[in-house]
């Protein structure tokens, strides 16, 4: 799910970029375990479900809350017991009934909406923000001037969108795998201009590749002072 996110590449002061996703990825693996722990398992047909939208993330899972709605937030139990006590202690969750105010409290920390639906199904939606890369002109300046003209020529062949390694090799009129693996892909990537399209899996033969909103702007400079 992690790569459908949009992040947002800051760097103050020439130091080390940082990387903030439009929805913090705690707040999505703390609605994902809840989920997991407190699904109703025995609904036949039903399972959980990640939802990517272009305004919001929705996890709908299985399960009528166990207690009356008006005390959401304030009391919980555990559908699950012997589920809930394993993931505790492993350290996957913490004492029962703090993850949904954990959740409400880093989304409001970043003025990000949440919401929840304790209907027939238990729904969490979290909204997503429209990230710009925020750097700043100087950076920008100091960063463009630091691409190679091999990481620029593989930037201007992704402007069009994502293409596999095979494709940007042939676009690109190479002959050598290494060389574009370690000329061109290699600081693309960890200059944070280029990602992985199934980053979870980097071996995948359905493998491609795009530009970072921070690429776009970088390739949008380098143009402009040709």
């Amino acid at each position: 799910m992690q790569q459908h996110l949009k992040i947002e590449y800051l760097i103050e002061d020439g130091g080390p970029r940082k990387e903030i996703p439009e929805i913090p990825f705690k707040v999505l693996r703390e609605a994902l375990v809840n989920a997991v722990v407190h699904r109703d398992y025995f609904e036949e047909g039903a399972g959980i479900l990640v939802e990517v939208y272009d305004d919001r993330v929705e996890i709908t899972n299985p399960g009528r809350l166990l207690f009356d709605s008006s005390k959401f937030g304030k009391l919980s139990v555990a559908r699950n017991p012997i589920l809930f006590d394993t993931f505790h202690r492993l350290g996957i969750t913490e004492k029962i009934g703090s993850g949904i105010n954990r959740m409400r409290e880093t989304m409001a920390e970043r003025g990000i909406e949440i919401a929840f639906d304790t209907g027939d199904f238990f729904i969490v939606t979290l909204a997503r923000q429209t990230v710009t890369p925020q750097v700043t002109e100087q950076v920008t300046d100091q960063v463009a001037d630091q691409v190679t003209d091999q990481v620029k020529k593989l930037l201007s062949t992704l402007k069009t969108g994502e293409k596999s390694g095979k494709k940007l090799i042939e676009e690109l009129n190479l002959k050598h795998k290494p060389t574009f693996r370690m000329n061109y892909l290699k600081p693309a990537i960890e200059a944070g201009l280029i990602e992985l399209t199934i980053s979870e899996k980097p071996r995948s033969r359905f493998q491609k590749y795009r530009l970072t909103d921070k690429g776009k702007a970088i390739y949008e400079l380098v143009k402009q002072n040709e």
